[in-house]
């Protein structure tokens, strides 16, 4: 099995504040994405912040990066992404329905994390901070970097 990864793009979707009054934080809406080449076919990994929220309140999405089951994400991705490797039984299930070996399930998994690594460092160099002491308000009610 041959796999090539592209380089990273990304696409910052907003930034807003979020949070209760005494501890309010920006929340950098943020996709990256790039492409995973397996076997010369394409897939496409998506990933997200906002996926997961804190103290579990919808209304304070975090800026942590996932990989996103509605961003756009390939299917089979996401199916490897969620499976536990010793669960025989699942991959076996997951091979059938890709056509793919035990093996290969394996290696998608490990391509998978260290391209979520690799996400995450992406979404660092942003250097988007998340201090609500750093943006103000502008005239049109968005904000912009002090």
């Amino acid at each position: 099995m041959k796999t090539k990864i592209s380089d990273f793009d990304f696409e910052i979707q907003g930034q807003t504040i979020v949070g209760k009054q005494n501890q309010q934080y920006i929340y950098n809406n943020v996709d990256i994405f790039n492409t995973i080449n397996i076997d010369d076919v394409d897939y496409i990994p998506v990933y997200q912040t906002g996926m997961y929220y804190e103290m579990n309140d919808i209304n304070c999405p975090t800026n942590n990066i996932e990989l996103s089951e509605e961003g756009g994400t390939d299917e089979m991705l996401l199916v490897i992404n969620d499976v536990d490797i010793d669960d025989k039984e699942a991959i076996e299930l997951i091979g059938r329905q890709y056509a793919l070996t035990e093996r290969e399930i394996s290696n998608i998994k490990t391509v998978l994390m260290y391209n979520t690594f690799e996400a995450e460092k992406v979404l660092l160099e942003l250097g988007l901070s998340d201090d609500v002491t750093n943006y103000k308000l502008d005239e049109d009610e968005l904000l912009v970097s002090k």
